[in-house]
């Protein structure tokens, strides 16, 4: 049986038990699911990711 792309398990362990608390805890706060937590956070990532790239561009002279 194919699975669809649209959705995956994530399994607690004690290695990642703290980022399931960091979801939980940033689902309530934001009263969302913890699928919509989940892709906030990649969401953010990305844009974290484009802030710090632009930060670097600029250190070197090539941004605005």
């Amino acid at each position: 049986m194919k699975t669809s792309g649209r959705s995956f398990c994530w399994s607690k362990s004690r290695r990642n038990a703290d980022a399931f608390e960091i979801v939980d805890d940033l689902a309530e706060t934001m009263n969302l699911t913890k699928a919509d937590t989940l892709s906030y956070m990649c969401r953010d990532y990305v844009v974290m990711k484009n802030k710090e790239r632009l930060r670097e561009m600029q250190s070197l002279g090539l941004g605005h």
